[in-house]
């Protein structure tokens, strides 16, 4: 079984591993950020968007909190409906 603590350090290493590897990034991705997320360095996510040589990248904030899947009504479905959009968009 996998601690909490275990659990945290493996985000954190993945998160490392992502920020440096920022300028191979090249796929397609989305970046949804949260303007009052404490938890987050949102300047990470624009550092993102800026060294990633990807063609297709979106990013989209919003008046929330930390966990935007948990935001409650009705900002949870403007959430929901933008991700399903950029998904659907990029179905052939």
């Amino acid at each position: 079984m996998i601690s909490r603590p275990q659990s945290a350090l493996t985000c954190i290493e993945m998160t490392d591993h992502i920020q440096q590897s920022f300028h191979e990034i090249d796929v397609p991705f989305l970046c949804m950020i949260a303007d009052e997320d404490v938890v987050v360095d949102n300047s990470i996510s624009e550092m993102f968007m800026t060294k990633s040589p990807s063609k297709d990248k979106t990013m989209k904030s919003y008046a929330a909190l930390h966990g935007l899947l948990c935001e409650p009504s009705p900002l949870l479905e403007v959430i929901e409906a933008d991700l399903a959009q950029w998904l659907l968009s990029r179905c052939p």
